[in-house]
């Protein structure tokens, strides 16, 4: 697994550095403008349905692969679910004039050609993710972990062109779309001979049978009620950050100001998760499908563990250091340091999320991998449910840190539930899994913090010096990752996986 981690570390720090080229140039030449408003403003949809595609539809696609054990996989296997998603992206194409009008005031039909020319990116994510979720069942985790960068890359050399043309809200949308297409074609040509392109009759002949046999059509119809379930559920899930843009469009420049905060949130998270979550996603089915669930239940929560150990040293200095990190990214052009002020207190915010975020990852893997649907579906609509409502509750106290802190409850109670799922109805186990993961996160922050103090009282002028705010964050960050790796070292011999193992080894009933 640390070979594969490797490949996915490499993808992920790409992916961070493309992602964050693009936000420097947006940064520089746009700052908080209503070009940028429009721009993040019409990809909020889109990009909500292309993370759900790419980042969560793979946890139904691999165990179906999986268990399907062919050697090849039909695209005519996911006609059904094609035309179910296909519905959604119809549906916000013919609306989105009225929803443009819901944000702006001020020529509504710009907003409106931006946002429908970003959603032909929905399709290219869907087949995108068909194409990763491929490379993940055949363990092929460079593809996995590059395909994000070669997003991004595609993206930011676009929008460099553009920007020597002369850049408008429209022509960065295009680059939008590019991007995905670039992502698509990539992960087809690295799963090219994994792949049957044909259509429902030529599988028949093939099969050598008149029709599709019930059974066929049966798992179709599996297939579909569980992507549609996934999406149903992950829509609202991962809709915070668009209820969240939403409700800062009331603010002047709210919709830049959480866009350029989200972009290093997420450049956290896939920094501190490394990909482990897809990683072990594979081993977690395979055990499912052999019975052996007590086996993939401690697999889960161990990779949980593990993630902990790399997130905190992220999330806790990026809580410490916001405003250093905001500084030496974007302070230069239009970007003034007005914005950094509100950009960085958004992100002291959402580490706290980011941190639950990665956690949970792994624990909610092991529900779909289990069949349990319906029960991870109740949950987010649940606690994605209450975070929203306290958005709402919590924006005219405190403006745009109120709204993020809705999100960070929403994912606070996701990790609460699906840990208890996970674990199972064990005390012990639970209280264990609690303490190896909240222990990780003390003693980083403990050391982190000393370190922080130190550097603030060693250099009194941090707050006008862009180098000397780089030397402390670099220290911080080293101090944070030594103490985060000391912790998962000492705990690794009393494990959530070695504490298991002397579980029975029952049989369980998927999905039951």
């Amino acid at each position: 697994m640390a070979r594969k981690s490797a490949f996915m570390t490499g993808g992920s720090l790409a992916n961070v550095l493309v992602g964050v080229g693009f936000q420097l140039l947006l940064a520089q030449q746009l700052g908080v403008s209503e070009v940028s408003d429009r721009y993040f403003l019409g990809t909020m949809a889109p990009t909500l349905i292309a993370t759900i595609l790419i980042g969560s539809a793979p946890s139904v696609l691999v165990p179906s692969i999986l268990a399907k054990n062919q050697p090849k996989v039909s695209l005519a296997d996911y006609y059904l679910p094609t035309l179910m998603l296909s519905v959604p992206v119809v549906l916000l194409f013919v609306l989105q004039p009225h929803i443009s009008s819901l944000f702006t005031d001020d020529q509504p039909q710009q907003l409106t050609s931006v946002a429908r020319t970003c959603l032909l990116a929905c399709p290219l994510a869907w087949f995108a993710s068909i194409f990763q979720s491929i490379s993940i069942a055949r363990e092929r985790f460079i593809v996995v972990g590059l395909s994000g960068a070669v997003n991004g890359a595609a993206l930011l050399l676009t929008a460099v062109v553009y920007f020597s043309m002369g850049i408008s809200s429209q022509r960065l949308a295009i680059c939008f779309v590019v991007g995905y297409a670039v992502q698509a074609a990539v992960q087809l040509i690295a799963v090219r001979s994994d792949v049957e392109i044909k259509n429902r009759q030529q599988a028949t002949e093939l099969d050598g049978r008149r029709a599709l046999s019930t059974n066929s059509d049966a798992k179709q119809k599996s297939l579909t009620r569980n992507i549609a379930i996934l999406f149903s559920s992950a829509i609202l899930y991962k809709s915070q950050p668009l209820v969240e843009r939403s409700l800062s469009s009331i603010f002047d420049g709210g919709p830049s100001i959480i866009a350029y905060g989200e972009k290093i949130t997420q450049a956290a998270l896939l920094a501190s998760t490394l990909g482990l979550a897809l990683i072990s996603l594979p081993q977690i089915s395979k055990a499912v499908a052999a019975g052996k669930i007590e086996e993939g239940r401690a697999l889960s929560a161990s990779v949980a563990t593990y993630v902990a150990g790399f997130a905190a040293p992220f999330t806790v200095v990026g809580f410490l250091h916001s405003r250093e990190i905001v500084r030496i990214l974007y302070l230069r052009g239009a970007f003034d340091p007005a914005d950094v002020e509100s950009v960085s207190a958004l992100i002291r915010v959402a580490m706290v999320g980011v941190a639950f975020s990665a956690v949970a990852g792994p624990l909610v893997n092991f529900q779909y991998a289990t069949g349990h649907y319906g029960r991870a579906a109740a949950t987010s609509i649940g606690t994605t449910s209450l975070g929203i409502a306290a958005s709402v509750l919590f924006r005219p106290t405190y403006g745009l840190p109120g709204v993020v802190a809705g999100g960070v409850l929403t994912l606070l109670l996701t990790y609460a539930i699906f840990s208890y799922y996970t674990v199972g109805n064990n005390l012990a186990r639970l209280t264990l899994l609690h303490a190896q993961i909240v222990s990780i996160f003390c003693v980083t922050i403990v050391g982190a913090s000393l370190i922080s103090m130190a550097g603030e009282w060693a250099f009194p002028a941090l707050s006008s010096s862009i180098v000397q705010s780089m030397l402390v964050t670099t220290v911080t960050m080293a101090t944070a990752a030594a103490c985060s790796a000391a912790v998962v070292w000492l705990i690794r011999g009393s494990s959530t996986i070695d504490a298991i193992d002397d579980v029975p080894k029952t049989k369980a009933t998927v999905g039951e």
